[in-house]
């Protein structure tokens, strides 16, 4: 079925589906091990990096359940496996955000941009973005299907919004490696 009830000649078949849940399973089991192997060695590390590799193992765990819903029904249609990406998505921007902190550190910023890049100022971008992200998955988890959900405004708001946090997130790190250049 496609997105709005009609049949969809390009939708992957259940192989191609349980092949990408293999994959996703290998990729994100990878990203786990090098993690414990970094917490393994944590006294080499400061509570910021810590905290960052915390992180992306949290974004790994909460993507792993799509993938192996994928690899053991070779269909995508779980709105929990999808509520899981949500906040793995939610975690992804988390280590951006903690990525273009650092960054802003190596740099001589404006009163403006020290502002933007400031603690509180990711906080509170982040708290939003969370914000979203949660209502997002009380629609999804409580939608009829998870094509009904791919079919409804509060999906559109989160796609919109996903856009344009990750191009805020872009451009401040575009911006931020410019100046770590040209310094």
């Amino acid at each position: 079925m496609a997105l709005g009830g009609g049949v969809d000649d390009d939708a992957p078949s259940p192989q191609n589906l349980k092949t990408t849940g293999l994959m996703g399973i290998i990729i994100y089991a990878t990203i786990l091990v090098i993690n414990a192997v970094t917490f393994r060695n944590r006294g080499k590390f400061s509570p910021f990096f810590l905290f960052f590799f915390s992180s992306l193992s949290v974004v790994c765990c909460f993507e792993l359940p799509r993938y192996v819903l994928m690899l053991i029904y070779g269909k995508y249609a779980s709105q929990v496996g999808y509520a899981f990406h949500m906040m793995a998505s939610y975690f992804f921007f988390l280590c951006l955000t903690m990525i273009a902190h650092l960054w802003s550190t190596f740099v001589e910023l404006g009163r403006i941009e020290a502002k933007v890049y400031s603690k509180v100022s990711l906080f509170v971008f982040n708290m939003a973005f969370l914000v979203v992200v949660l209502v997002a998955i009380v629609f999804c988890v409580s939608a009829n299907s998870l094509d009904t959900f791919f079919d409804s405004f509060t999906f559109d708001v989160l796609t919109i919004v996903e856009l344009v946090v990750g191009l805020i997130y872009s451009t401040c790190l575009g911006f931020l490696s410019v100046k770590l250049v040209i310094r």
